[in-house]
């Protein structure tokens, strides 16, 4: 039987970004223990996940989003608001950016590679995952503050990551930096 790896795609974050983000929720976290608040050091836009991925798969992965890394700009996304999601029933805390073209670009790239037809997203949002939580009664209260200051993140790589779960959460091992070197 062949060996898997939780495989996902993501975007850094720098850890002044990280901070920033974390800071900004301190009296949410301090008002709402029992939600589970993810750990900053995880804090990363997801670009794909590929979930249980054999070993020997990982290094083809690796080679096609080289090609694509180098064909794609770096570029910028503001991460400006604070929400919970999904609305009609929230179970996280996101820090969300507006859609931007080469956000939008890359994620349509990545899809046509690895996803399935049924498994693509016009339009996915470009977040960072802060809190989680499945059941919460008072989930509608949570105080959000307002992000006093746009975190604009540089995108300037993207990383393939291990995802290790435990019952404390999940820590990450990166498997590849990919830096984006194409030309806008």
């Amino acid at each position: 039987m062949a060996t898997t790896k939780r495989v996902f795609l993501g975007i850094p974050l720098l850890p002044s970004q990280q901070q920033a983000l974390y800071e900004a929720l301190a009296p949410t976290r301090q008002q709402c223990p029992d939600i589970r608040w993810i750990p900053s050091e995880n804090y990363h836009i997801t670009l794909h996940f590929f979930g249980d991925t054999a070993e020997d798969q990982i290094n083809t992965i690796r080679t096609q989003l080289t090609s694509l890394a180098a064909l794609h700009p770096k570029f910028t996304l503001p991460l400006q608001h604070l929400i919970l999601f999904p609305p009609r029933k929230p179970r996280m805390v996101w820090a969300t950016a507006d859609q931007q073209a080469s956000f939008t670009q890359l994620t349509l790239r990545i899809q046509s590679l690895f996803a399935s037809p049924t498994e693509r997203h016009a339009s996915v949002i470009p977040h960072v995952t802060l809190a989680r939580w499945k059941h919460f009664k008072h989930m509608k209260a949570i105080p959000l503050p307002h992000l006093h200051k746009t975190i604009t993140l540089a995108a300037d790589t993207m990383v393939l990551w291990e995802s290790f779960l435990s019952r404390s959460g999940a820590s990450y091992q990166r498997l590849a930096t990919l830096p984006f070197t194409g030309i806008a």
